[in-house]
This record gives C-alpha cells, structure tokens and sequence, in this order.
C-alpha cells in the first residue's frame, strides 16, 4: 500500500515554529501485500519482536515525531521538524533511552525509531529500539536487525 499525500487526509500538525508538517492520514486496514512483508520480515529478522497490530494509519515518522497519528513521507518534512524542533545530535556513547535513532541512505533519512535501550558494551554497542516497518507493525528489534541500513545517528530535543 503506497500512498500519496493527497489519499486520505490531512491533519493540523506544524513545527515547534508553527510551519506546516506535510502528513496523510488514512485509518486503513493493511493488505494482503502488507501481509506477506510482515511474514517476510519475521523470516528474515528473527530477534525482532511484533509489538502491535499492523496498522496502515501511521509510518515510523509519524510514530515518532506525531504520535502514531499520521504519516510523515518527506526527508525533507522529517529535516524540517528536527530543525525547527531545535533536536540536538547525540553521540554513541551519551544516548540515552528516549532517544530518537535515524536511518539514513544517501544523507535522507528513512527510516525513525525511539531507543528504548542505549547502546553500550554490555550489547555490543546494538540498541534496542521500537519502530514501525512501512504499514506494518511496530518491532522491538536491535538496532543493526530491521529493513534499512544501519546507517545511523541519534537525535534528542
């Protein structure tokens, strides 16, 4: 299921500067196409854990930065939000659980999800973290065990 802003509905969500976040909201139902990946991705990422139904209503961005109310598409709108939200870069060694972990391909960024445990030596440095995966579910997986490359950096307000 890809969908184009436009499809579905918008709804009011703006930067901390007040400046528009393009988003779609579409309360639909995933599938069957969104079912096979979901079965492919339990396939392919054993130590990841499904922790919620599969929902079309929201993306990871919109997980992230909107609370699982929509979906945010753009790099762009996802750089304007940390921009505009004033986020700071956290480095390896000082994130902390909270923290927002970005993935990122050819300098976009992809793919979001929330540390829920820091990296350090005791994991080998491989968070643990929540993220949802397309129009699939949300996972608990390790950082490095999920769809996008583990091309990374760590972001905090």
């Amino acid at each position: 299921m890809i969908l184009q802003i436009g499809q579905g509905t918008t709804i009011p969500l703006a930067t901390s500067q007040g400046n528009s976040i393009d988003n779609v909201q579409h309360p639909c139902t995933p599938d069957l196409a969104d079912q096979h990946w979901d079965s492919v991705f339990a396939k392919r990422h054993l130590s990841a854990k499904p922790r919620a139904k599969m929902s079309g209503r929201y993306n990871c961005h919109g997980m992230v930065f909107a609370s699982r109310r929509t979906r945010i598409f753009s790099a762009n709108e996802v750089q304007k939000i940390i921009t505009e939200d004033s986020y700071i870069d956290v480095t390896l060694e000082n994130v902390l659980e909270g923290d927002f972990i970005l993935y990122q391909e050819e300098g976009d960024i992809i793919h979001s999800g929330i540390v829920i445990e820091p990296p350090s030596a005791t994991n080998m440095y491989n968070p643990l973290v929540i993220s949802k995966w397309g129009s699939g579910r949300e996972y608990i997986h390790r950082g490095n065990d999920c769809p996008y490359p583990f091309m990374v950096r760590y972001i905090r307000i």
